[in-house]
């Protein structure tokens, strides 16, 4: 197409280039003839001038005379030259304008031989006025065949720059024409061959939407090129992680299966065989609620139809039914996915877990009746020996049996403290909540605690601006902060003050226990609330903690829906404090 564009300009600029040379010929030509006028008038003019004067027996020096015949003699060397330029490209006409300035400078001479004899009244005047009017004759012939000669060469460029012209208007139009045919051609050709290129895109994108593998990529280097390309990039990589995922469902130990809005398995993974009994294909099409035990289908549909209906995530644990006989403990994630439809779901078994939790509940139950009631009675006799009721003891025996009723008394508390976590971790311990002021929390605690304070000579202050109401159970909320002012006077030095703090924010109240100790080290704040756990190993025998006071604080605080945590109060000490919502709403 390049070539042909180029072999239609070159035949363009020939063409324009001959027309302009036709075009330059034939105002040429009209510029010679417009020149031989101008020449053959100049003549005229002298020679009238001369007769004139002449016959009117007038001076030939005056200056009428010179008007004429002195502006031919100034002027006749530059017109012969005009003309000689215009016709030097043209030997015939050159020769004829050779002999037109021989005979022009030979008249010229004898007029000026004529003017000179009859201002000097010469014999031979008439004479040579009759050989100036030959030469005159002569050259007015030579002009005139001259004239016709230019007036016919103008005519034949003339009409050579018509034809010329008409040529140029068909040659350029058969070029816009043939332009215009080629684009077409070249659009069409370039069109049909995109098209082309790009149903091959789209059938890699068809095969990759179906799984089947890609045709070979293109191997040219521009856009759609690189877009081929890219869509065997994206499918090798969207096809390796698809392989990773399926490897991740086909050996996950947990059953992952999507559940359609009428409730029925649409996809399983192989895992549904390890802890139903059902291998993934026996479920599909299956309702989910025949794998139900009895007694736990309703209230798991009704999680279902909320996940979906809420669209929110959802947490249930039932028990399922296997092939062939047995139930399970499980435990379900369900998400509610809208763009495809459907419950996404990953069932985890669950049963070892809650027979470990049975055993521990066994545990505790045993703990409780076999163990805490031997220890109170031991308690009791050893306070009976102490006191002298079996008589009087030595002095050092009363301090080993002092010393034995701590130790009984730690591991009692220890009993206790367990019994209680338990129960509040595993949704036993019920709330008995009501709208309470602030005052009747705060006060019962500092009243039960004041003489451990007055032992440790610990002063206990109150900061309270207000009385605020919040929802809650004053009796779990007075052991909170019971527990909060024991530890907070266990770690102050003597004659310093523990400050009880209430603070009333929009939907909360706020209780802080500030004291004026070393506080908790930071990188130590995050474990203070697990089991067990003491910021440092020497206050479990100094102080005589057993690590169960704060988790239990935080079990209740955290069934209140509340939130409990620990800071640096001013002045460097510690800060303790927790949160609990206004409105009954919140639990």
């Amino acid at each position: 197409m390049l070539i042909f564009e180029l072999v239609l300009m070159l035949l363009a600029g020939a063409m324009i280039f001959y027309t302009d040379d036709v075009v330059r010929k034939e105002r040429k030509a009209t510029e010679t003839v417009a020149q031989i006028n101008r020449l053959f008038s100049l003549i005229q003019r002298a020679s009238s001038g001369l007769i004139e004067q002449i016959h009117d027996l007038h001076d030939p020096n005056s200056k009428a005379f010179y008007e004429t015949y002195g502006v031919f003699l100034k002027t006749l060397p530059e017109e012969l030259q005009k003309l000689k330029t215009l016709t030097d490209d043209n030997a015939e006409l050159r020769f004829s304008v050779s002999e037109i300035e021989h005979n022009l400078l030979e008249g010229r001479d004898m007029m000026e031989r004529v003017r000179i004899a009859f201002s000097r009244h010469e014999w031979h005047r008439d004479h040579l006025l009759f050989e100036l009017n030959d030469i005159s004759h002569l050259a007015n012939r030579q002009i005139e065949s001259l004239l016709k000669n230019c007036e016919v060469l103008q005519r034949r460029h003339l009409e050579e720059s018509m034809q010329t012209r008409r040529a140029l208007t068909i040659v350029l139009g058969i070029i816009a024409v043939l332009n215009i045919i080629g684009m077409v051609a070249l659009v069409l050709g370039f069109a049909r061959e995109v098209a082309k290129r790009l149903a091959v895109v789209r059938d890699n994108s068809l095969r990759f939407a179906a799984g089947v593998p890609l045709t070979a990529p293109q191997r040219s280097t521009d856009e759609i090129g690189d877009l081929d390309r890219a869509v065997h990039q994206m499918a090798d990589v969207v096809q390796d992680a698809m392989r990773r995922e399926r490897a991740v469902l086909e050996n996950a130990s947990n059953m992952i299966c999507s559940i359609t809005p009428d409730l029925t398995f649409a996809s399983c993974n192989p895992a549904s065989l390890k802890i139903l009994n059902y291998a993934d294909d026996e479920l599909l099409g299956k309702r989910f609620i025949e794998i139900i035990a009895e007694e736990d289908k309703v209230r798991t549909r009704d999680s279902f139809e909320e996940a979906m209906k809420s669209r929110a995530h959802a947490e249930v644990e039932n028990k399922l039914v296997r092939k062939g006989g047995g139930v399970i403990d499980a435990s379900w994630s369900v998400k509610w996915s809208e763009s495809d439809r459907a419950l996404f779901c990953v069932v985890h078994d669950i049963t070892h877990r809650k027979e470990v939790e049975r055993l521990k509940r066994a545990f505790l139950q045993m703990v409780s009746h076999d163990l805490r009631s031997p220890l109170t009675s031991i308690q009791a006799s050893v306070d009976m020996v102490s006191n002298g009721m079996y008589g009087e003891l030595p002095e050092r025996s009363k301090q080993a049996l002092s010393q034995v009723n701590s130790n009984i008394g730690r591991l009692i508390a220890l009993v206790n403290g367990l019994l209680s976590l338990e129960k509040m971790e595993s949704g036993h311990l019920q709330l008995d909540c009501s709208m309470i002021k602030a005052s009747a929390v705060v006060d019962p605690s500092v009243h039960s605690i004041q003489g451990m304070a007055q032992k440790h000579r610990i002063k206990l202050a109150v900061v309270n601006e207000g009385d605020p109401i919040f929802y809650g159970d004053q009796d779990r909320l007075v052991q909170v902060l019971v527990n909060l002012l024991s530890n907070a006077i266990k770690f102050s030095p003597e004659k310093t003050t523990v400050t009880i703090a209430v603070e009333e924010g929009d939907d909360f109240v706020e209780v802080q226990v500030n004291d004026q100790g070393k506080g908790i080290p930071e990188d130590k704040r995050e474990f203070v609330f697990e089991r067990f756990k003491q910021v440092d190993r020497e206050d479990e025998t100094k102080k005589g903690g057993i690590g169960l006071g704060l988790p239990i604080c935080k079990a209740i605080v955290e069934q209140h829906n509340g939130a409990i945590g620990v800071g640096t109060a001013d002045g460097g000490g510690c800060r303790m404090w927790f949160r609990i919502p206004k409105a009954a709403a919140a639990l």
